[in-house]
């Protein structure tokens, strides 16, 4: 079962049982206020764990686009150090 309530091995009847015993306990009135403030926690969460997704996101990316600048100034300075090289061995075979 991938019910998230198969963790609890709860069936239909339980299920009813248990919203049947909230009812009496909470009340009709304070039902709909209850669900309501349980509504925009859940809201809350979600929109937390979004940023906290986001930043880990933007945060790789980030790292990603420092190794990139990394690796092109290493080719950058191995290239002109390759060129210097080549100019050295031109202007000794000349002289």
């Amino acid at each position: 079962m991938n019910s998230p309530l198969a963790l609890f091995n709860l069936g239909g009847g339980e299920i009813i049982l248990i919203l049947a015993l909230i009812l009496l306990l909470l009340g009709a009135r304070k039902l709909p206020d209850m669900t309501k403030g349980l509504g925009n926690g859940i809201n809350e969460w979600k929109k937390a764990t979004r940023e906290v997704t986001d930043e880990i996101n933007a945060s790789t990316d980030r790292n990603d686009d420092d190794r990139t600048h990394l690796i092109i100034h290493g080719i950058t300075a191995l290239l002109l150090i390759l060129l210097g090289i080549a100019i050295l061995s031109f202007l000794s075979a000349i002289l």
